[in-house]
């Protein structure tokens, strides 16, 4: 059997782990509750670039035929339009489209990223 002193120390240290574990629940509750509003907010985006890719395949589906950009072979150029959140993120998928798809001659190099 336990004497007292090992209880006290047994109950104080199942205090202070409480309190740990109510400070990490509190720090998730706020990093989750940031992350929700985050998604939230974004909403508005989300939905106005659903409809910006709705009308340019409306727009390429209905001009299949006549649209030169479609027809293969019809130009050696490429056009990436590329969204994103960071301009680095946006480099870095050029970048890794234009080395697997087509050769970069030493005159066209990339500008670099601003900071």
């Amino acid at each position: 059997m336990a004497n007292l002193k090992e209880i006290r120390i047994r109950l104080n240290s199942v205090k202070s782990t409480r309190q740990i574990t109510s400070a990490m629940k509190m720090v998730s509750a706020a990093k989750l509750r940031k992350a929700q509003e985050a998604i939230v907010q974004m909403r508005p985006f989300a939905g106005k670039l659903q409809e910006i890719q709705r009308s340019v395949s409306a727009a390429v589906s209905n001009d299949a035929s006549e649209n030169v950009f479609l027809q293969p072979g019809a130009s050696d150029r490429v056009l990436l339009v590329v969204i994103s959140s960071t301009e680095v993120f946006a480099v870095a998928l050029i970048r890794m489209w234009s080395k697997k798809h087509c050769r970069v001659s030493r005159k066209n190099t990339f500008p670099k990223t601003r900071k």
